[in-house]
C-alpha cells in the first residue's frame, strides 16, 4: 500500500510539474510569435523609410538641393539589430534593437520636418502619399509592440508568481522576457489633401 501511495504522489507531482511547464511553455510561445508580428511591423516600417528616402531624394534632385544619407544609413542598421533580435531572441540583442530605432526615430523626426517643409514648397503627390504610408507604418508598429509588451508582461508576470516561480527554474524557464522600448517617432504629420 505504501507504494502505491508513493507512485501516486510522484505522479501527482509529476503532472503539476507538466502542467505548469506547459502553461509557462504556451505564454513564452506566446510572447515569440508577438515578437514575430513586431518584427513584420518593422519590415514594414523601414521598407515605408526607404520608399519615402527614395521620393524625397528624387524630389530634392528635382528641386537642385543636395540630400542626407544619415536616415538611409541608420535604416540598414535597424534593419541588421532587428534581424540579430529575432534569430536569438535574448535581452542583449532586444535592447540593442531598443536602441537602434530609438535612433531611427530621432533621425526620423528631422526627416518628417524636413520632408514637410519641402512639400509646403514645392508639393509632389507622391512624396505626400509616402509620407502618410509611414505614418500608417508607424501606427502598426506602436500597435504591434504594444501587444508584444502586453504578452512579455504576462509572461513575466506570470513567471514570478507562486507556485510558478518555484517550479520554473528547474523546468528551464528561468528568465524574464525583455520589454521592448524606445523613443517613439511622435512627429505630427499633415495629410496630402493639407500639403497641396
Amino acid at each position: 500500500m505504501g507504494i502505491i501511495s508513493l507512485a501516486l504522489i510522484f505522479v501527482s507531482i509529476a503532472a503539476v510539474l507538466l502542467y505548469f511547464k506547459q502553461q509557462l511553455k504556451d505564454r513564452k510561445k506566446d510572447c515569440r510569435e508577438s515578437f514575430v508580428s513586431l518584427r513584420i511591423a518593422l519590415d514594414c516600417r523601414h521598407q515605408a523609410v526607404r520608399h519615402v528616402l527614395d521620393a524625397y531624394s528624387k524630389h530634392l534632385q528635382e528641386q537642385g538641393i543636395a540630400s542626407d544619407q544619415n536616415v538611409q544609413q541608420m535604416c540598414v542598421e535597424v534593419e541588421t539589430a532587428l534581424a540579430q533580435t529575432a534569430k536569438t531572441f535574448s535581452e542583449s540583442k532586444i535592447k540593442h534593437l531598443c536602441e537602434t530605432e530609438t535612433a531611427l526615430n530621432h533621425a526620423l523626426k528631422k526627416l518628417q520636418t524636413a520632408v514637410n517643409s519641402l512639400l509646403k514648397q514645392h508639393p509632389d503627390e507622391k512624396l505626400a502619399g509616402l509620407m502618410e504610408m509611414l505614418g500608417a507604418a508607424e501606427a502598426e508598429v506602436a500597435s504591434a509592440r504594444r501587444a508584444y509588451n502586453r504578452r512579455a508582461g504576462s509572461y513575466n508576470h506570470h513567471l514570478n508568481k507562486l507556485p510558478n516561480r518555484l517550479v520554473a527554474k528547474p523546468l528551464g524557464f528561468d528568465k524574464q522576457a525583455s520589454l521592448v522600448r524606445f523613443t517613439e517617432n511622435q512627429t505630427q504629420r499633415m495629410s496630402s489633401n493639407m500639403l497641396v
